[in-house]
């Protein structure tokens, strides 16, 4: 029940015969895929569906994860094209279970849909360098000052011809020192 009710999707891979054993309902809602559907695809199907720019990576990792000195965990964000052709961001957390002689046999873990978090970053990133480009084309001297110092964390181009200083020069004061 836990599994099934989850937000994360949890799978268990195993590498003998390169399929999912188990695969949670919670797919399908990140995906739109069934686990029946997801059971039955081959593992270059699987990889199909990763975005082209970052299946090199998640190969990378699988081989490394494989191998005789992986390590315990692994996590990757990727993107995935869902049942509906949409990319959605996968965070994915998996460990290697080995079997009885130590060798690498299946792959267990979790798939949250992380597409909101990165739309959101990438509008933080837009919109951070919409404030940079003001900030440093403004036609005046610009300060951000730390309220509890009082201490220059940043300045403009204007504002050091103002004041005759380097930039990093003025990043050594206060306002206070600067008048």
């Amino acid at each position: 029940e836990v599994l099934e009710n989850s937000v994360a999707a949890s799978y268990k891979r195993d590498l003998a015969t390169n399929s999912y054993e188990y695969l949670s309902p919670v797919f399908s809602r990140i995906s739109g895929y069934t686990p029946e559907e997801m059971k039955s695809l081959p593992t270059e199907t699987v990889l199909g569906l990763i975005h082209p720019d970052d299946l090199n990576q998640v190969k990378r990792t699988i081989a490394e994860a494989v191998s005789d000195h992986a390590q315990s965990a692994y996590h990757l964000e990727y993107r995935f094209r869902c049942k509906d052709g949409q990319y959605r961001w996968l965070l994915d957390q998996f460990s290697m279970l080995k079997d009885t002689g130590g060798n690498t046999a299946a792959f267990v873990g979790s798939v949250h849909d992380i597409t909101q978090r990165k739309v959101t970053d990438e509008a933080l990133r837009e919109s951070m360098a919409q404030y940079r480009l003001l900030f440093e084309l403004g036609s005046d001297a610009l300060f951000l000052i730390d309220t509890e110092t009082g201490m220059i964390l940043d300045s403009n181009r204007v504002a050091s011809e103002l004041y005759g200083y380097t930039r990093d020069e003025v990043l050594k004061c206060s306002l206070e020192e600067l008048s």
